[in-house]
């Protein structure tokens, strides 16, 4: 790629030919962008498998990721390598029913202020239950979690959630009522219940329920969703003394309720509202003039919406959420935008040449509590693609992105700026 932004891209995938009730692949895929002042660049290599037994499906993997960044405040190379292993139940009428999962996670990184951070992370969850005459449901949900950390942020951490439940169908109306029971330190009992009901001939379905309960992020969980995150945003987050840093977040409830359906296979829509009050949920900050999160408790109104429309010679996507949030007066924080959207448009002809577009929307965040803060200003990423397939091996392509030159801030303090156009070929063995 090339442009007032670098924008490398790289996904290669090898499915050999197996046996009839066996598949499997290895994949490799990278991209990010680079720039004069620094760069975030991430990517995956791994291999799957699956083998279709005579009553289960079971499934093995693994997988090395990377993420890699730099800024004024220096260079962090973030990188970690998970297994996983399951197994799952393929039976019909009345049976017991699993879904079983083995996970084992290593990750660590290296930050000149804060040392090395090493985290290992232990994980097993699923789904066990009878299924009677295909109708009657009584399962029990776990996720079990145990993580242990060493360098600057050591604290261990041993996540438990069960949530046994019964759903029944009754005509159009399914039911499925319990409770959530998690632990991570302290005991929470949450209700999760939700009624959906068919309309038009099952092409339409209103939805309502309740939920809430605990979860417990990974040092992990953070890189993925924030790639600028390091130890020492845990650090900063605190005082000098004491680093104030959470890793377990809790919806108190989460009530909501909504309508999905789709045409055939051409159009899929769904919309969903609902109001929730979350608590020890991370937003960033600044600090001594570095970034941070702040935990915070608030309350959120939301709405919600995504529709997909796929032919033959078109693919349409699209997302919305508006969000009225009451944060507390005394927040030290960047305010969730209270709108944000999503739209990506593709056409083919006769599945040679393709052209299309995509739009990323964000409206502005407030700065709360930090005094000569700028707001982080609302953003238009406007972006175009197109692909020509030579012949059944070679295709050649080309996209760009912010073709309107804005200054992107998808994390608060770390500009893309300037638009950019990259260009690649593919083959297909």
């Amino acid at each position: 790629g090339a442009g007032f932004l670098l924008h490398p891209e790289l996904n290669a995938v090898y499915a050999p030919k197996m046996g009839k009730n066996s598949a499997g692949s290895i994949y490799a895929r990278g991209g990010g962008y680079v720039q004069a002042d620094g760069h975030d660049l991430s990517g995956d290599l791994g291999l799957e498998n699956r083998w279709v037994l005579a009553k289960s499906v079971a499934e093995v993997g693994g997988v090395y990721r990377g993420v890699f960044t730099e800024d004024s405040h220096g260079s962090i190379n973030y990188n970690s390598f998970a297994v996983n292993a399951g197994i799952r139940s393929l039976s019909s009428g009345s049976y017991f029913y699993y879904d079983v999962n083995l996970g084992f996670r290593h990750g660590s990184e290296g930050f000149y202020q804060t040392g090395a951070q090493r985290e290992n992370t232990l994980s097993l969850n699923g789904t066990v239950g009878p299924v009677i005459k295909s109708k009657y449901r009584l399962f029990v949900d776990f996720d079990l979690r145990q993580v242990f950390n060493s360098g600057f942020y050591a604290d261990p951490g041993t996540f438990v959630s069960l949530y046994p439940h019964l759903s029944f169908i009754l005509g159009p109306v399914i039911l499925n009522a319990g409770a959530k029971i998690d632990y991570a330190g302290d005991l929470v009992f949450s209700p999760a219940a939700e009624a959906t009901v068919e309309i038009f001939k099952s092409s339409a379905t209103l939805f309502a329920g309740v939920t809430g309960g605990l979860d417990m992020k990974t040092v992990y969980d953070y890189k993925m969703s924030n790639h600028r995150f390091n130890t020492y945003w845990m650090y900063n987050s605190g005082t000098d003394d004491f680093p104030g840093f959470k890793n377990v977040q809790r919806e108190k409830i989460n009530v909501y309720g909504g309508l999905r359906g789709h045409l055939g296979n051409f159009f899929q829509f769904a919309v969903k509202g609902g109001y929730a009050l979350n608590g020890n949920t991370p937003l960033e900050s600044l600090k001594r003039s570095l970034p941070t999160y702040s935990f915070v408790d608030f309350g959120m109104l939301y709405g919600n919406a995504v529709l997909s429309v796929k032919s033959e010679r078109v693919n349409l996507s699209a997302g919305a959420e508006v969000r009225k949030t009451f944060l507390p007066s005394d927040a030290v924080c960047f305010a969730p935008a209270w709108c944000v959207g999503n739209l990506e448009f593709s056409y083919n002809w006769n599945r040679r040449f393709w052209a299309g577009c995509s739009v990323d929307v964000s409206s502005s965040r407030s700065a709360m509590g930090m005094e000569g803060v700028a707001n982080v200003p609302s953003f238009i990423d406007l972006g175009v693609n197109a692909e020509y397939r030579i012949n059944s091996r070679w295709g050649a392509w080309i996209k760009g992105g912010n073709l309107l030159g804005k200054s992107i801030q998808r994390v608060p303090g770390y500009i893309e700026k300037g638009p950019y156009f990259t260009a690649g070929i593919t083959l297909s063995l």
